[in-house]
């Protein structure tokens, strides 16, 4: 299947908005995205509150249907939307890993690929405090046009992330390889901090 979305257009018109890119150090993505882009996957955004409406604007002008692929805008929240390339037809996964979904028993989707949007006000990022959640736009380095945020504060992301999908293993591996105990001063929340404090002593 060929790649046909215009992602690296997309990121290049959005680089004056205050957004930053997450889990793209996994097995999914190669080092030429956005260039290249896993199919059947997504990429995640995280954007301020108030460029979430622009940032929405720009990905629906840019993101666009071909011929026998269908193009689906998802409002989950007032804060979280998705935008959907659907093929006709189930494929095999170009990636699979053992939490795929199955279809009739092997790991086939329909999706071409997934931008999804979400800001700091979506309900999960409720866990971190709001100095760490406003600071995130600001300590970030850029990968072939892309916002990628620093190290300490993906970790401090990706427990959220690994605690909410457990079978999703690559968000351990990279707490393992680069968390320290100093992304505790990112959380608030008092019973995250506490499961994120065990998961550490142990892997650390």
């Amino acid at each position: 299947m060929e790649m046909f979305l215009k992602i690296s257009t997309l990121f290049s018109c959005i680089k004056d908005l205050r957004y930053v890119v997450t889990k793209i150090d996994t097995p999914f993505f190669s080092d030429n995205f956005p260039e290249e882009y896993p199919i059947g996957r997504d990429v995640d955004i995280i954007c301020h509150p108030d460029d979430l409406e622009k940032l929405v604007q720009i990905s629906n002008e840019i993101i666009h249907e071909e011929p026998n692929f269908s193009k689906h805008l998802i409002h989950d929240n007032e804060n979280h939307v998705r935008f959907r390339l659907q093929a006709p037809q189930y494929f095999m996964r170009l990636n699979p890993r053992h939490y795929d979904k199955l279809i009739n028993g092997h790991p086939m989707t329909k999706l071409h690929f997934q931008v999804d949007i979400s800001t700091t006000k979506e309900e999960d990022f409720k866990v971190f405090s709001r100095e760490f959640l406003d600071s995130i736009f600001d300590d970030f380095s850029m990968r072939n046009g892309v916002k990628v945020l620093d190290i300490n504060k993906e970790c401090t992301l990706r427990m959220l992330f690994w605690k909410n999908s457990p079978k999703s293993i690559h968000h351990l591996e990279y707490i393992s390889e680069n968390a320290s105990l100093k992304i505790l001063e990112n959380i608030e929340d008092e019973e995250f901090m506490s499961y994120c404090e065990t998961i550490l002593k142990r892997i650390l």
